[in-house]
């Protein structure tokens, strides 16, 4: 477990140029969601594609209504498990509601609401409150959906 995080996290911070590196709030976020992402499975190329997809979403995101941070944590719960965030955008489903059902019975998600939870404490991190609106979900799986990163 702890070598294929590394694995992610040497993929998420490989050396870059100079005008091509994330947001530090986009970053911090990929430490804070490392562990999840990597936990739902998948080869390395598989990972690399969702760093890729992430973003490109975040590319393609308007700050102001969706931040880096937000982006991340909903492409790793997209990641995990996708109808929850769809019933959480499309149909007004409480988020944390369905993320705590799910962690009864998955590990990921259990890991993804540990992740939440740690983050509504302010002295725990540099992020803000995992608090994404339905708005910003819609907008985040418009982003998402646009985007296709082949192997």
């Amino acid at each position: 477990m702890l070598i294929g995080l590394l694995a992610v996290l040497a993929v998420a911070w490989r050396p870059k140029d100079p005008g091509d590196s994330d947001a530090p709030m986009f970053a911090a976020a990929l430490t804070h969601w490392a562990e999840a992402a990597y936990a739902v499975g998948g080869s390395p190329c598989e990972m690399k594609r969702f760093l890729n997809r992430l973003r490109f979403a975040a590319a393609g995101s308007d700050p102001e209504q969706l931040r880096g941070d937000v982006i991340v944590g909903l492409g790793v719960l997209t990641h995990a498990n996708e109808g929850a965030l769809r019933a959480f955008a499309y149909s007004g489903d409480n988020l944390r509601n369905a993320v705590e059902d799910s962690a009864e019975a998955d590990p990921v998600m259990a890991m993804i609401r540990d992740a939440i939870t740690f983050l509504d404490d302010p002295a725990n991190s540099d992020l803000p409150k995992f608090a994404p609106t339905q708005e910003q979900a819609e907008r985040f799986l418009a982003l998402w959906d646009g985007v296709v990163v082949r192997a």
